[in-house]
């Protein structure tokens, strides 16, 4: 790591090869114009998706000058791109564009715990083209990552999955990072165990109420 990054630290990269690929592209830059072409154009793409929800543009200026997208920016975080992945999935929805919302959803399995209640959604309120334009968008996604950057990468990804799951539990990613009940356990001094039992019935709750809103 360090004759790359300059730095004593691991940092470990837990996505999807479908993210790889989406970075393919700022790989071709140096680092500092790769950092700042991805936080712009992320952004930018936040905007427009506030643009699509509030129908202006100082509406949509606005929303994105807050401190959690400055934070996010000044990180090099992926949580613009996915909040607007997410945003253009829920406009989709709201006016009837399944097709475009799927593949919204879709292309957000680059960050895929994010949208695990999404497909509950749909599936009860019959949204089924949006399903469908989910799904086939995804299997896409994949194969094209497979296809760009070889299997490995995929058996890779499935092979780190224990070292993630070591990762969390202890603390190897700081638990005050997590917005989770898990994380907020953790910070409160609860082990593992408790803490991840405490999780799931949350996810749970969470499963019920998002099927009986939708």
């Amino acid at each position: 790591q360090k004759e790359f990054t300059g730095s004593e630290t691991v940092f470990g990269f837990f996505y999807p090869p479908t993210f790889q690929l989406v970075q393919g592209a700022f790989a071709l830059l140096p680092y500092k114009a790769a950092f700042a072409a991805f936080i712009v154009l992320t952004t930018a793409l936040l905007c427009m998706a506030c643009r699509q929800i509030t129908g202006s543009w100082l509406y949509a200026a606005c929303l994105i000058l807050i401190p959690a997208c400055a934070n996010n920016a000044f990180h090099g975080q992926n949580a613009a791109l996915t909040a607007a992945l997410y945003a253009f999935f829920l406009v989709g929805v709201e006016r009837k564009k399944m097709i475009l919302a799927g593949i919204a959803l879709g292309l957000l399995t680059i960050k895929p715990q994010l949208g695990m209640l999404a497909p509950v959604a749909l599936i009860a309120s019959w949204n089924w083209r949006a399903f469908l334009g989910a799904s086939v968008t995804t299997i896409v996604f994949a194969a094209l990552s497979a296809a760009v950057l070889g299997i490995g990468v995929w058996q890779v990804f499935w092979l780190q999955a224990p070292v993630a799951s070591a990762m969390m539990e202890l603390g190897g990613v700081e638990w005050g990072k997590m917005v989770s009940v898990y994380g907020g356990l953790r910070l409160l001094g609860f082990g593992h165990i408790p803490a991840l039992a405490l999780q799931v019935l949350a996810a749970l709750a969470a499963l019920v109420c998002v099927w009986r809103v939708w």
